[in-house]
């Protein structure tokens, strides 16, 4: 007997590939291609897409857009408790599955969240005022009626599990369960050789050797630490380059006026957003990939990395080892000396190089969206 589920994502209604949005579509397509007895009926308060795209992405997908919108449901939703989810659906579902606690869903459903992070209730100083009210709002309304708990990492499985025993006294063992994420299979393929268009990137740095870092310059990604450590590196390395990939986040103009400040400007190259056949080719030619955050929920960016053979360098805090496993050099993500003394040691060793690209994409095919989507299905007749 078919099954429907509700499956609310804002994310997966953007034009974006990052981040949620990307966890929400690979989940999409991967429960879809296991063609199983469960119909998935995917669910927004808005989208950035428009006229025939939008038209065109609600038929292929059967997106409902709720009425209310973005600004104005999560009020009544937590002040209220209503309207329901499924009153505002065009079919029945038996069960809702919200992909990230943005916000605190009305329900009388089986209702089951994953939860990626608790970053605004353990980490405030990175997030805003109303960042940290959503997501208590959202988590408090899971503890209370959420029949099960995804978490995509035992990383935020404690931080989950810490807080609400804590501030609730609650106890959520027997309600979460741990399912990684996958890597898109397209990052283990072999990366075609394209030309870095020069839009991104000046003359100088093709043929030249460079170290790569990908994710919001925010402080939370410690770019200020690459930075540190890259001006001291390139006394040894003077040729070596650094690029980073990603879009502009909180305090991001101080961070960038930090490679002036060092007297690296010339060697340091704010790409922002680029095409993920762009950023395969960067991951398979970068000497290094450094990702020294200071907290990540899962670190999906670690394991796209090293798909395509990139030898990474990464935080030995928070979700970072857990992921990586063996297959990086862990280091201290607020010690510049140990992550310059981890890097010199890298791009000197030639061998070093090798056995960590080896190890990244053995690492990397160990995570699998349809091991993903099975499990999440499971969860699914588990809770309905």
């Amino acid at each position: 007997m078919s099954k429907s589920v509700a499956f609310f994502s804002n994310q997966f209604a953007m034009t974006s590939g990052h981040g949620i949005a990307r966890y929400a579509k690979e989940l999409y397509a991967g429960i879809r291609r296991l063609e199983s007895e469960f119909n998935i009926v995917p669910v927004s308060t808005w989208s950035d897409r428009k006229g025939n795209d939008l038209n065109d992405f609600i038929e292929s997908t059967g997106l409902n857009i709720l009425p209310g919108g973005s600004k104005f449901l999560p009020l009544a939703w937590k002040y209220f408790n209503y309207p329901n989810v499924e009153q505002c659906l065009r079919s029945e579902v038996d069960l809702v599955h919200a992909l990230s606690p943005g916000y605190p869903l009305a329900t009388r459903k089986p209702y089951l969240v994953t939860v990626h992070d608790i970053g605004p209730l353990t980490h405030k100083q990175f997030f805003t005022k109303k960042d940290q009210w959503l997501m208590q709002a959202s988590i408090k309304q899971a503890v209370r009626h959420a029949d099960g708990i995804i978490c995509v990492s035992h990383s935020t499985a404690k931080d989950l599990q810490n807080y609400v025993q804590d501030t609730y006294r609650e106890d959520l063992t027997d309600r979460i369960r741990v399912i990684h994420e996958g890597v898109d299979s397209d990052f283990g393929q072999p990366v075609k050789t394209i030309e870095i268009p020069d839009i991104h990137l000046i003359d100088e740095l093709k043929g030249r050797p460079y170290l790569l870092t990908v994710g919001k310059i925010s402080p939370r990604k410690n770019l200020d630490l690459v930075l540190n450590s890259f001006k001291d590196l390139t006394l040894k390395f003077p040729d070596h380059q650094l690029l980073t990939v990603g879009g502009d986040g909180w305090d991001f103009q101080q961070v960038k006026q930090r490679a002036g400040e060092y007297g690296i400007q010339k060697s340091v190259h704010f790409l922002g957003y680029v095409s993920d056949e762009l950023l395969k080719h960067l991951y398979a030619h970068t000497e290094v990939f450094i990702y020294p955050s200071l907290f990540e929920g899962f670190g999906l960016t670690l394991l796209e990395a090293m798909a395509c053979g990139a030898p990474v360098v990464t935080s030995n805090i928070s979700s970072m080892p857990e992921i990586a496993g063996d297959a990086a050099i862990l280091i201290d993500p607020k010690n510049q000396h140990d992550l310059t003394d981890k890097l010199i040691q890298l791009l000197s060793d030639s061998t070093m190089k090798c056995y960590f690209r080896e190890k990244g994409i053995s690492r990397a095919s160990d995570f699998d969206w349809q091991h993903t989507a099975t499990k999440t299905l499971e969860f699914y007749n588990n809770i309905i």
